[in-house]
């Protein structure tokens, strides 16, 4: 699943900058089935090694071509397919340029990113490498004034080359193959992490991040929340399609508006201290059995939905009018508007 870069960015900023609002607030979780825009029209890749060339577009179906005139020769053929005898000098292409390198460094062979200067006047603040078949994050080379990066749909299994990215905010490497959280140090600016698809099985690493508003981990292989540690201005937290059995800990969350736990094995949820920030809870298609393993969410007095179809609670006699007898303040109840006979019963 893929989602229009652009349109679901501005959505989360637009909630960031907007915290008051909650009209919109299931945005962060949601994805539009749509296909990602690229950065510009052709793509090349030097390969450090050989000095060969050859289009990234094609590179897993394409050999490698050995010598270096015989390989330009190649990318100009393929940039110049739409015109007539088009001249490919590389200052004029408006184009991603990779260029692959040894790196010393454990990861061995590394990548670096540099942008042509008509690509990076166009967007300046926006790098979108989406569906590159990526197996390593590259170095990103000249892009300090980058805010939004996105490496949605690669292969990704490693947080790396982050370091120089002093303003990123938005980090995006939803559906990879990362099985730890780590290297986000080297941006303590962020604010919107989705890190959603992937077979990560612990929270850690997001120590740095005190300022994370957004925080994306759907469809992970996690089996608890511990590791989310104090994140004062986190109001969006994502843990859908994982392995939950409780929730735990949202009294380190003092900011937090929106909490998705749907399609866990959740059979309680605990809290030290009332939440009164938190205003949507989606606990759908969990292992819940019955009320009074959700009892301290009773005293949640921001809370205006709360779902719990599809676990066995939701099944017994006189559910509903018990859990709105229990939340009058509630507004909606499994999807469901809560009606005002449903107040007045209560």
């Amino acid at each position: 699943m893929s989602s229009n870069f652009d349109s679901r960015t501005m959505g989360l900023l637009a909630r960031q900058q907007h915290a008051s609002s909650s009209s919109d607030a299931s945005a962060a979780h949601s994805r539009a089935d749509q296909q990602s825009p690229k950065v510009g029209g052709g793509v090349r890749l030097l390969m450090g090694g050989g000095g060969s060339s050859r289009s990234l577009s094609n590179a897993a179906s394409q050999p490698k071509h050995q010598g270096h005139p015989q390989a330009q020769q190649m990318v100009g053929q393929q940039a110049t397919s739409g015109g007539q005898g088009e001249k490919t000098e590389m200052g004029r292409l408006q184009e991603v340029l990779f260029v692959e390198r040894a790196i010393n460094s454990q990861a061995g062979i590394g990548m670096s990113f540099v942008r042509s200067k008509e690509e990076k006047m166009a967007s300046p603040e926006r790098l979108n490498l989406d569906k590159r078949r990526l197996m390593h994050m590259p170095l990103l080379e000249g892009e300090e004034r980058l805010r939004l990066l996105n490496y949605q749909n690669n292969s990704i299994s490693k947080i790396e080359n982050l370091r120089g990215l002093d303003h990123l905010i938005f980090l995006d490497l939803y559906n990879n193959q990362l099985a730890a959280i780590q290297g986000l140090e080297q941006v303590p600016t962020l604010r919107i992490l989705m890190l959603g698809k992937n077979r990560i099985e612990r929270i850690e690493g997001l120590g740095a991040l005190t300022r994370l508003d957004v925080l994306d981990l759907q469809h992970n292989r996690l089996a608890s929340m511990q590791g989310l540690d104090a994140k004062p201005e986190l109001r969006v937290l994502n843990l859908a399609n994982n392995c939950l059995s409780r929730i735990t800990g949202l009294e380190l969350l003092p900011s937090i508006t929106e909490l998705n736990a749907r399609r866990n094995a959740i059979s309680e949820v605990k809290c030290l201290s009332p939440m009164d920030t938190l205003q949507r809870l989606f606990l759908s298609h969990n292992v819940v059995p019955h009320v009074q393993a959700i009892r301290d969410v009773f005293s949640f007095k921001g809370l205006v939905e709360l779902t719990l179809d599809g676990n066995p609670v939701s099944n017994a006699e006189g559910y509903r009018q018990t859990v709105v007898d229990a939340m009058k303040w509630l507004k909606h109840l499994d999807l469901r508007r809560v009606s005002e006979e449903e107040r007045r019963k209560a």
